[in-house]
């Protein structure tokens, strides 16, 4: 569901429990107020866990290119006979 139908829907919830008898409107509110919370941290945390998945892929992406530069190296060095110093 997006954020804006969500609010939609809640705020509908709201206006009608607005209409409730008062013993039954705050425990209702209670909960309306409770599910507003969970959804900004669904919300928080999906945004976190999209963050953290975007750094992951740039770190993949580095450890890639990182390799192929290793075996070009080591292709290079091969073609003209140098040996190789592993601490490189």
């Amino acid at each position: 569901m997006l954020e804006q139908d969500f609010q939609t829907t809640l705020r509908k919830y709201v206006e009608t429990i607005a209409t409730l008898p008062e013993e039954q409107r705050q425990h209702l509110l209670n909960l309306v107020k409770e599910t507003r919370e969970r959804q900004e941290t669904i919300v928080r945390m999906q945004q976190e866990a999209l963050s953290t998945i975007d750094d992951w892929r740039i770190t993949e992406k580095y450890r890639v290119f990182d390799l192929e530069c290793r075996e070009r190296e080591l292709q290079a060095q091969a073609e003209i006979g140098e040996e190789f110093d592993p601490e490189f």
